[in-house]
């Protein structure tokens, strides 16, 4: 019972409780949306206030971005009528009105805490911010521009007619203006991050057009900028700014394939001061040799160089006296560059001794001066380069005629070659004089370019430049710090020693004529891994698609491959003992595998002949620093170009591996790496895992 009571205790008081009526539940109900009308309204009134207070900014933005855009149409149409005083004004104006933008934007401080509006908002700083700075960097560069040419605003003054002190004036300023090009590169460095880091998806469908804009136009901006500086640096010291610079010419004919470029049939004298040709003398390059060649027994130990003939020059082509002609068998062309310098100066003493032996026996010539044409010189370095130059030349200038041979940039190579190989006899020109019309030719291009309009000599010099990044010209200077810095633009033609995955495909030609020019070669690179170790693989496959003729025959190549020091052998397919006039019971040949300029080198001799196809193969297992990048989440593969040449190139990489990055970009499919390309330049491949 007391239990009972209890729990009859512990019970609620019923009679207090109170039904609670429909009309009390509403009255809760309207009361909340009371409230919430009375936040929305003070949250429309606070956005309403925003609004008012930030009209006039906004105003300002609006009117002062569509004048910018307005300023900068005009100044790229007063650039493109090459007005650049009048274009500079404008870019000044479009500066000051995105200033302003800038800065009313960033007033504007409630805005960027608006969570769907402050990706937006992240868009226009980077536009902006990117605006701000270039256009800052383009008035100096306008004004340069308009310094340099205000006083040649007739496009019909040529280049002629500008004095050498003016050339020398209008140097200097190009110089000065390193600062400004330094300072558009940086803008758009800072661009281009801005955008990077950007999320596309979240932006609006307006920003995004603009954003892509930006994006489309600057790599050609970029592009200027990073071929201004170097030139800057890099230019003026090359070509004599402020004095003479004395190098050795060597014109090379990739038609006939060589490890720089091509055989070296002409050379010469060049001198260059302040970026005009002071003078250029040309001489067939067997004119030099044949003090070599024919005079053995008259040269002394201290006139020959301390070198033996390289072996496969031996072996091919049966030459056992090197000669400057076969001086570019090694692929580094600063190595090839220095031996050229030194072989050129032992021929040209024992040349010039030859001749005044033959002057002084001619009992006509007593009483006379003795004067050589083989002339010593203390040169600063070398220039060497392949007729593709003067094929891109003849392009601007238009066809030139020389003995009545007219050479257009579509014949030049050939028609040359058929006049200095075989039309010379019937013209009863000596053979030690065959190649003279090169140097009329040459003097016929330097004159048109000349007489050409001063504006138009921005074409040569891109042509220039290209030629340099193709390394149709390679450069090389006695001037260490000089050559660090050619070195540094790609344009010394030398083996890379970065520690990274590396090819250099070298093709050589021992079997004369021009049969290069008939030859279609394809790489194909391939690595996979097996069982923790990553195997490489090189295929060279040659298509000959000429014909037995005066200008062709099998190809006879000595064709080496650079890899990775440490790459190991595993094997190979394709290699020849020799062609098959020689080797008629095709007799394998060898592979020659040494070290050299820090690289693990793969060597073989091939023959190609007409109209058929031959495809030489290395495997290798690459060495274990590369495995060991590719562990900690990296591949980096640089193929050189071989100067005189362009291949068709495919890679296939297989590290199994999810490969989250690429450069070139490439969908992937699932772990493997592909990338086919014409190699026009050097290319580089980046993987990150």
């Amino acid at each position: 019972m007391e239990h009972d009571q209890s729990q009859q205790n512990n019970l609620p008081d019923f009679s207090k409780i109170r039904e609670l009526h429909a009309r009390s539940k509403n009255m809760q109900l309207l009361s909340f949306f009371k409230w919430l009308s009375v936040a929305f309204g003070v949250l429309f009134a606070l956005l309403m206030i925003f609004i008012f207070a930030y009209m006039p900014t906004f105003n300002v933005i609006i009117d002062e971005g569509k004048g910018a855009k307005a300023l900068l149409e005009q100044a790229s149409a007063q650039v493109v009528n090459r007005d650049f005083y009048e274009g500079a004004v404008y870019v000044q104006q479009a500066h000051e009105k995105l200033r302003v933008v800038r800065d009313k934007f960033d007033s504007i401080i409630l805005i960027r805490y608006i969570p769907i509006v402050s990706s937006q908002v992240k868009a226009v700083d980077a536009l902006l911010d990117s605006g701000v700075d270039m256009s800052a960097a383009g008035v100096p560069l306008l004004s340069l521009a308009d310094d340099i040419t205000k006083d040649i605003k007739n496009e019909s003054i040529p280049f002629s007619d500008i004095t050498p002190e003016q050339q020398k004036i209008r140097l200097q300023k190009v110089i000065n203006a390193k600062p400004a090009f330094e300072q558009l590169k940086n803008a758009i460095a800072s661009a281009d991050d801005a955008f990077t880091r950007l999320d596309a998806k979240r932006l609006v469908a307006p920003l995004d057009n603009v954003v892509a804009t930006a994006q489309t136009y600057l790599p050609t901006v970029r592009t200027l900028a990073d071929q201004a500086v170097p030139l800057i640096d890099v230019l003026p010291k090359v070509v004599g700014f402020e004095e003479t610079k004395t190098y050795l010419f060597l014109l090379q004919n990739n038609h006939e394939l060589r490890p720089t470029g091509g055989f070296i049939g002409t050379y010469g004298i060049l001198k260059l001061k302040d970026g005009a040709i002071q003078t250029l003398i040309t001489d067939n390059i067997y004119n030099l040799d044949r003090a070599f060649d024919d005079k053995e027994e008259y040269l002394t130990p201290q006139q020959t160089l301390n070198r033996p003939t390289p072996a496969p020059l031996q072996k091919y082509l049966e030459q056992k006296q090197w000669s400057l002609r076969d001086i570019n068998w090694d692929p580094d062309f600063p190595t090839t560059a220095q031996t050229a310098i030194e072989m050129y100066n032992l021929e040209s003493v024992a040349a010039r001794d030859i001749e005044r032996q033959i002057f002084n026996a001619d009992r006509k010539n007593r009483g006379k001066e003795f004067v050589s044409r083989y002339l010593a010189e203390d040169f600063d370095g070398v220039f060497a380069m392949t007729p593709q130059v003067i094929e891109s030349l003849l392009k601007i200038t238009g066809p030139v005629v020389v003995d009545g041979i007219r050479f257009t940039d579509e014949n030049f190579q050939e028609e040359l070659s058929f006049r200095v190989t075989y039309e010379y006899r019937d013209l009863i020109i000596e053979e030690r004089n065959r190649k003279d019309i090169i140097r009329r030719i040459a003097e016929q291009i330097k004159a048109r370019i000349l007489s050409l309009p001063y504006t138009r000599l921005v074409d040569v010099a891109q042509t220039m430049l290209d030629s340099l990044l193709a390394k149709s010209i390679l450069v090389y200077s006695n001037d260490d710090t000089l050559q660090s810095m050619i070195s540094q633009r790609g344009w010394s033609g030398e083996i890379s020693n970065d520690s990274l995955d590396y090819i250099f495909v070298v093709d050589s030609n021992l079997g004369s004529l021009k049969t290069d020019q008939f030859m279609q070669r394809h790489t194909d690179y391939k690595i996979r891994e097996d069982g923790g170790k990553y195997i490489a693989q090189v295929s060279l496959t040659y298509e000959h698609t000429g014909e037995f003729a005066w200008n062709s025959t099998r190809l006879r190549s000595y064709t080496r491959v650079y890899v990775p020091q440490g790459a190991r052998l595993l094997s190979s397919t394709g290699e020849m003992f020799d062609d098959s006039t020689k080797n008629p019971e095709n007799k394998q040949g060898v592979v020659d595998v040494y070290d050299e300029h820090g690289k693990t080198v793969f060597g073989a001799f091939i023959a190609v002949e007409p109209k058929s196809k031959h495809t030489l193969v290395f495997e290798y297992e690459l060495p274990g620093f590369i495995g060991e990048s590719i562990k900690k989440g990296s591949y980096n593969l640089l193929i050189q170009k071989q100067p005189g040449v362009t291949r068709d190139l495919t890679v296939a990489l297989d590290f199994d591996k999810t490969i989250r990055k690429t450069s070139p970009y490439h969908e992937t499919v699932k772990d493997v790496y592909t990338h086919t390309q014409k190699m026009i330049a050097d290319t580089w491949i980046v993987l990150g895992f």
